[in-house]
């Protein structure tokens, strides 16, 4: 049996006319206007299409031959600073490199850096943007020492970290012992981002100093802030895309807004 149809939404409450001066609608009015110059509900995440998402993975090519699983993760083409950290998160597959691919998890609603997504080859180390791009992933790490995850996965200790500083020669390196003892970035922190994370192949052969480090999949902030450049998603979400990562189909992540995407292929 069909729904009734639902009842129309007042914009204002029925004792406050919008012919009438009071109080509330005076403290109403301001964040309507805000909301209506912002284009309405712009903090929040792009919707995408199967067809859309599968455009970009046939449009960008693969960092390497074989690859029959991506992590799709599309930014607004428009972005505002209110929405440009938040994005959606698909994993694709297929049969062969050549596709078709169908969508087996996901959408997830993620996050990125602050910044949203830098131009493609602009990404620099501090700026909290997320690079654009199509980048292979071939490990995993977290302090979960029964995770049983498909690719390679190193159980992370207090004497591990990843080099950010660009003057280093281990830069976006992963080190441990002594020679992490000064590196900021560690990888066991007390809130549990880095409890399950990917390394995306960001930057890393070569490396090239300054174009930024240290780039992961991990857990979001629960407050939805966005990240310092890498990718954020829910604890479960998360998990579920870590476990599904196999590296007989050489996974890979496409990054970025799918208008930036497809104009650098145009190039």
């Amino acid at each position: 049996m069909a729904r009734p149809p639902a009842p129309p939404i007042a914009l204002f409450p029925s004792s406050v006319r919008a012919n009438q001066t009071s109080p509330l609608l005076h403290l109403l009015l301001p964040a309507l206007l805000a909301l209506l110059a912002l284009g309405g509900c712009t903090a929040s995440h792009p919707e995408f299409s199967e067809p859309q998402a599968h455009a970009v993975i046939q449009a960008v090519p693969p960092a390497r031959s074989g690859c029959t699983q991506v992590v799709v993760v599309l930014g607004h083409n428009n972005h505002t600073p209110a929405n440009r950290r938040f994005v959606t998160v698909s994993v694709f597959e297929a049969a062969t490199a050549a596709g078709p691919f169908t969508r087996v998890l996901g959408p997830y609603a993620s996050t990125v850096g602050t910044g949203g997504f830098a131009p493609p080859g602009q990404k620099r180390e501090g700026d909290k943007r997320s690079p654009t791009g199509r980048f292979t992933i071939t490990e995993l790490f977290g302090e979960d020492p029964d995770f049983r995850p498909r690719l390679p996965y190193k159980v992370v200790g207090p004497d591990d970290a990843w080099c950010e500083d660009p003057t280093s020669p281990q830069y976006n390196q992963w080190l441990t012992g002594a020679a992490a003892a000064a590196v900021t970035d560690r990888l066991r922190r007390d809130d549990d981002l880095y409890f399950h994370a990917a390394v995306i192949d960001y930057n890393r052969w070569p490396v090239v100093p300054g174009a930024g480090s240290a780039i992961f999949i991990h857990r979001a902030h629960p407050d939805g802030a966005g990240t310092l450049g890498c990718v954020g998603l829910d604890a479960d979400d998360l998990q579920a895309v870590l476990l599904r990562l196999d590296p007989a189909r050489h996974p890979e992540i496409i990054m970025g807004s799918a208008d930036d995407l497809l104009r650098t292929i145009a190039r």
